[in-house]
C-alpha cells in the first residue's frame, strides 16, 4: 500500500486555546526513546492512529507521527462519542492489545475508563495511554525541578507559582513517594533562593528529642545537654522550615508548634526567655488528618495555622501518562550511575520493550514515584549488560503485581512471573508437571496452607477457574486457610488490585460474563464481584 492511501485523521490543533478537556493519546514506550511523552489531543474526540498520522507533539514543540515501520498504515480508530469510548482495529491491521487483551474488530467501553487511562500496545512496538487532558500550551512554565508533564502536575506548578511569593504557610497533602519535599523546595526557591531551607521529618524524631530538635535547648536544660543547641526553627529563621509527616507530631510538639506559629516566638528548652523567629512553615502529610481531628489526635487550631494554602499531590496511578516519561528519565540516570552512558539496544531491537512498559503502566504503584525510581535502579543494575529487559526478576519486588500474559516479546518473562503457561495451550488442557502437580488428599487427611507451594497453588487456581471452593477441596485445605495462603502469595493476583479499565475490557471481551472475565483477570468470581461493587460498577 502506498503512503498516499494512508488514511489521515482530521487535524485538530494540539495547542488549541480551549481549556476544555480533550481526548488525548500519550506515548508511553517507543523504539525511539526521545518520543516517549509525546502527546496528541483531539477536540473532536476522534483519532486514527497509523504509522504516518497524526503527528504527536513533544514538550519542545516538535511534531512527528509514530513513524515506526512495524506500525500499520491501516488505522486504529479511537472515538469518544458521548459517554462511550469506541475502539476499532482495521481488518488485517496491526496487532493491538487493550489492557493486555487482543483487540479484534471493535470494542465499546464506558468513557470512565479515561479517568485513569487505557493502555494500548501497537504492533508490540509502541505503547500509548488513551486519556483526557487539557490541550498542550507552548511555551510551558518552568518545571520547577518537578518531573512530569501530566495535567495534574501543571496544576501543582501553577499553585506553587501563585503562593510562593506570598510567604503564606502551606500544607502539602499526598501519598508517600509523591514528591512532597520537591514541592517544598520549589516553594522555598521561588520565595527566595538565598534564604535558609531546613527540612525535618517529624515522624523520625525520637519523642524525647522532638522538642529540642525543633526549638533547641540551652546548656544544662537536661542531663547530657553540655552545650546550647540551635533548633530547626532558629536555623530556618528568615527562610523556610519544611515539616514532613506533620500528622505524626506528638501532642506536646503540636502545642509548641501552634504557639510558635501564633506568636512568632520559640522557647528553647531551659532558655530564660522566648526568641523571635520569622519562618515560613511548609508542612506535609500522607496521614488521614481529618480522622485524627475527629479523634482529637491532631489539633484543629494547628491544622488551620498550617493550612494557609493547600496543595494536593496526585498519586502516580492518577498521572499514568507520566509513567513512560518518568521511567525513561530514571533509567537514564540510573544507567549512568552504573557506567552505561548510551541507552542500550537499538530502534530495531529495543532494550525496553513496549510490553514491559505497558505492564508497568498498568501497575498501581502504591509507593508512587519513589517506588518507580527504585524499580528503575533495579532494572539498570540487573540489565545493563543484557540485550532485553524482562519482568520476571523485578516482579517479586512489586507487591500485588500480576502482569498479563499478552503474547508480546516479553511474554515468557511475564508468564513466568505470573505463573501462567508459557505455551499457547489453555490452562485447562495443560498437563501439570510431575514435580509440581497438586494431588487429591487422602481420606481424612488435613493439610496446612503453609504446605502449599507457589506452583501448586497457582496451578490449582488455573485449573479450577480461580473458583476458591473447588480449589480448596482439590487441595484439601479449608477456605479460610486458602484465603490466607493466597494473601501471602506473591504470584496470585488480588482482586483489590484490579483497576476499573481492565475490568471493563475483560467484561466486554467476554460479553458481560463475569465468571469468564474473572478467569481472564486471574481472580475469583466472588472477588471480582466485590471489587466491582467497591468501584461502584454494580
Amino acid at each position: 500500500m502506498s503512503d498516499e492511501t494512508t488514511r489521515r485523521a482530521p487535524r485538530e490543533d494540539a495547542r488549541a486555546s480551549s481549556v476544555a478537556e480533550q481526548l488525548a493519546v500519550t506515548i508511553l514506550a517507543h523504539p525511539q526513546i526521545d518520543r516517549v511523552g509525546d502527546v496528541r489531543t483531539s477536540a473532536a474526540g476522534l483519532l486514527e492512529l497509523t504509522r504516518k498520522a497524526p503527528s504527536f507533539v513533544s514538550r519542545t514543540g516538535r511534531e512527528l507521527p509514530l513513524a515506526d515501520a512495524f506500525v500499520s498504515r491501516k488505522p486504529l480508530t479511537i472515538a469518544l462519542v458521548g459517554e462511550t469510548l469506541h475502539l476499532r482495529n482495521a481488518p488485517d491491521g496491526m496487532v493491538v492489545r487493550v489492557e493486555g487483551q487482543p483487540l479484534r474488530g471493535a470494542l465499546a467501553l464506558a468513557s470512565s475508563v479515561l479517568d485513569e487511562g487505557l493502555v494500548l500496545e501497537l504492533a508490540d512496538r509502541v505503547a500509548v495511554l488513551v486519556h483526557r487532558r487539557v490541550p498542550l500550551t507552548l511555551p510551558r512554565p518552568d518545571d520547577l525541578a518537578i518531573v512530569g508533564d501530566a495535567q495534574a502536575l501543571d496544576e501543582v506548578r501553577a499553585s506553587i507559582q501563585a503562593v510562593a511569593p506570598l510567604g503564606a504557610n502551606v500544607l502539602v497533602r499526598g501519598e508517600s513517594g509523591t514528591g512532597k519535599e520537591l514541592v517544598a523546595r520549589a516553594l522555598a526557591a521561588l520565595g527566595g533562593p538565598d534564604r535558609p531551607f531546613v527540612a525535618v521529618n517529624v515522624a523520625a524524631l525520637p519523642a524525647a528529642l522532638a522538642l529540642s530538635e525543633l526549638f533547641g535547648h540551652a546548656r544544662g536544660a537536661f542531663t547530657g545537654a553540655h552545650r546550647d543547641h540551635i533548633g530547626a526553627f532558629e536555623r530556618a529563621d528568615g527562610g523556610t522550615l519544611f515539616l514532613d509527616e506533620i500528622g505524626d507530631a506528638p501532642a506536646d510538639v503540636q502545642v509548641m508548634l501552634l504557639r510558635a506559629l501564633e506568636t512568632g516566638e520559640i522557647s528553647p528548652l531551659g532558655a530564660p526567655r522566648p526568641r523571635p523567629v520569622s519562618v515560613r512553615v511548609i508542612a506535609a502529610t500522607d496521614a488521614d488528618v481529618e480522622s485524627e481531628l475527629a479523634s482529637g489526635a491532631f489539633k484543629s487550631a494547628l491544622l488551620h495555622r498550617l493550612s494557609g494554602f493547600r496543595i494536593d499531590l496526585p498519586p502516580l496511578r492518577r498521572r499514568r501518562d507520566d509513567l513512560g516519561r518518568l521511567l525513561h528519565r530514571f533509567l537514564a540516570e540510573e544507567l549512568g550511575a552504573v557506567g552505561v552512558q548510551v541507552w542500550p539496544g537499538s530502534d530495531e531491537h529495543p532494550w525496553l520493550s513496549a510490553s514491559v512498559v505497558a505492564e508497568l503502566a498498568r501497575y498501581g504503584w502504591p509507593g508512587n514515584v519513589r517506588q518507580l525510581r527504585n524499580v528503575a535502579r533495579e532494572i539498570a543494575i540487573r540489565f545493563r549488560a543484557q540485550p532485553r529487559v524482562g519482568l520476571e526478576p523485578i516482579a517479586s519486588s512489586l507487591p500485588g503485581f500480576s502482569p498479563h500474559a499478552s503474547g508480546g516479546s516479553a511474554t515468557p518473562s511475564i508468564a513466568a512471573s505470573a505463573g501462567a503457561p508459557s505455551s499457547t495451550q489453555p490452562p485447562s488442557v495443560r498437563a501439570p508437571s510431575a514435580s509440581g502437580a497438586h494431588r487429591a488428599p487422602e481420606p481424612g487427611e488435613a493439610r496446612r496452607a503453609s504446605d502449599l507451594g507457589e506452583d501448586e497453588l497457582v496451578r490449582a487456581l488455573e485449573e479450577h477457574g480461580f473458583r476458591l471452593g473447588p480449589v480448596a477441596r482439590a487441595l484439601g485445605v479449608s477456605r479460610p486457610a486458602l484465603y490466607d495462603r493466597i494473601e501471602r502469595s506473591e504470584r496470585v493476583r488480588k482482586a483489590r488490585d484490579l483497576s476499573e479499565p481492565e475490568i471493563r475490557v475483560a467484561l466486554e471481551t467476554h460479553e458481560g460474563d463475569s465468571t469468564r472475565a474473572a478467569e481472564e483477570l486471574r481472580v475469583s468470581p466472588r472477588g471480582l464481584t466485590l471489587r466491582m461493587r467497591e468501584l461502584g460498577m454494580r
